[in-house]
């Protein structure tokens, strides 16, 4: 069959070039056949501004819609051209619509008809002013607004287009890996940061407004509950999901950054252990306080491996109860965020490693020697009284060593690693604890240490120091076996410590 006959029932994509001519996507053409405009290699990954799907000959009726959206399908609204319903909400309807001017497709979200409510008109007005505020935050994790407008009767605004994906979507499908849940964190934060110093609280932070765009890049969507900084209506209502509003929230506060790192923490609580941290009973405001009153915060026992300590201590402070012990700040915020991301460098190769060992050892074994070697000296030179036992000039040499691993708790990181630039990180990407850290070193230098203590204590020429220097080489063969030909090129330390090295990235 060739792909001038497409078979029944069949869904091609169709990208949309900027002449206005859709075309096939299965042969990958190279140029538009109207314009001859060379399409991009990016345009056959279906991004969601560019690329549309098609029944090509289908046999299956078309789905029954309601009446009130059939009404709105193939419907224009300005430049706008209506095209399929993508969801529904309490403020009114959300269409992949296309956007005939700049020929590309776009979200539209047309508000509910509110001539006949004035309490719905005020609530309209509201959103349509929020949109125009978030229309001037651009950040790369923000919904992008491109068109606020009327028509006919009703309020509608044009917006970026984001995959097809929220964050809820994700989640019914159980908690999501830390890595993602950090990264999707620190850009949620990010954008809630573009967006306070641009005068705006979001209000309404939850899984649903937090979209997923095909690179996994998350973008903060939905202000239809913000507030301006600066407003003082008393007398507007409190909206939002009850899961995640604030516990002041139900005692008639305003809302704030505090209230919003709530709601933000409830979400990644979510995002971590795919349940709510709270679990809130009843249907009334009174109910939902007396749930947070009579429930303390939930965290499973035992914890996973692989969530780290940091991160619960994050979630604990961004689910307190009282506003004033949550952070007083984003930038507060974003400091602890940046000590819990976890690093996507790329492992570390066994030579780097190899040499960066080799230079450790090399440098802590000459420092060794020189000092034995200046206080044998020194002893030979008292001529006796002040001779130095094996066991004392054993803890003289050991010095060095001592500075070794001095440096190392300080400065996190040994001299020849840092001239490798590598780096060593825990299972979940961060740097290891100091008790880690000194107890892995230990084991690297293993052979180092042993060897010292044998020759000095049980002495050179001994049958047991023998049979020792035999077993410090079948361990560093061991170790080198192990870092060689399992996948993850993971020492013996490694896998004991649960650690891993990587290159070093940092600045």
């Amino acid at each position: 069959m060739t792909a001038q006959e497409p078979p029944k029932n069949s869904v091609i994509q169709l990208y949309r070039c900027a002449c206005g001519c859709e075309i096939d996507l299965r042969d990958s053409p190279r140029q538009c056949t109207k314009c001859q405009r060379t399409i991009a290699e990016a345009a056959h990954n279906n991004l969601a501004m560019t690329v549309t799907l098609s029944n090509v000959n289908s046999t299956v009726p078309p789905t029954t819609v309601p009446d009130d959206v059939a009404d709105w399908l193939g419907k224009e609204l300005g430049h706008f051209k209506i095209l399929e319903r993508l969801g529904a909400g309490g403020m009114g309807q959300v269409f992949r619509a296309l956007d005939m001017s700049l020929q590309r497709y776009v979200a539209v979200k047309v508000l509910r008809n509110s001539n006949q409510n004035p309490q719905s008109q005020f609530a309209n007005e509201h959103l349509m002013q929020e949109a125009v505020a978030q229309a001037r935050v651009n950040h790369e994790n923000v919904v992008t607004i491109y068109f606020v407008g009327r028509h006919e009767e009703n309020c509608f605004l044009a917006m970026e287009l984001v995959g097809l994906d929220s964050l809820a979507t994700r989640l019914q499908s159980g908690p999501l890996p830390y890595d993602l849940v950090a990264s999707i964190a620190w850009e949620v934060v990010t954008a809630l940061k573009e967006s306070y110093s641009m005068g705006i609280i979001h209000g309404d932070i939850k899984p649903n407004n937090i979209l997923l765009n095909e690179q996994g890049r998350a973008k903060l969507s939905d202000f239809g509950m913000s507030r301006i900084l600066d407003q003082t209506d008393q007398n507007r209502s409190v909206g939002g999901t009850p899961n995640y509003l604030a516990p002041e929230l139900l005692d008639g506060a305003q809302p704030s950054v505090q209230s919003d790192m709530y709601a933000l923490g409830v979400t990644l609580y979510e995002m971590t252990f795919g349940k709510m941290p709270v679990q809130l009973s009843g249907t009334s405001v009174v109910s939902w306080r007396a749930s947070h009153l009579n429930n303390a915060l939930d965290f499973p026992a035992p914890l996973p491996d692989n969530i780290p300590s940091k991160w619960i201590a994050l979630l604990e402070k961004l689910l307190d109860k009282e506003p004033a012990n949550r952070f007083s700040n984003y930038d507060l915020l974003l400091q602890e965020l940046k000590l819990v991301q976890p690093t996507m460098s790329a492992p570390a190769r066994a030579f780097p490693r190899a040499i960066a060992w080799f230079f450790d050892f090399l440098m802590i074994s000459l420092a060794m020697l020189a000092f034995a070697t200046t206080f044998s000296q020194i002893a030979q030179l008292t001529d006796g009284p002040f001779s130095i036992s094996g066991t004392v000039m054993a803890g003289i040499s050991v010095f060095p060593l001592t500075l070794h691993f001095a440096l190392l708790i300080w400065w996190g990181q040994s001299v020849g690693r840092h001239l490798m630039s590598i780096r060593v990180v825990n299972q979940f990407g961060l740097p290891p604890s100091r008790t880690t850290m000194f107890l892995r070193e230990t084991f690297r230098l293993f052979p180092l240490w042993a060897s010292l203590a044998s020759s000095n204590m049980l002495g050179e020429d001994s049958v047991i120091n023998a049979y020792f220097s035999g077993f410090i080489v079948v361990f560093i063969l061991i170790n080198c076996f192990v870092a060689v030909f399992n996948r993850k090129r993971m020492t013996l330390h490694d896998f004991i410590f649960k650690t891993r090295v990587i290159l070093d990235t940092r600045n």
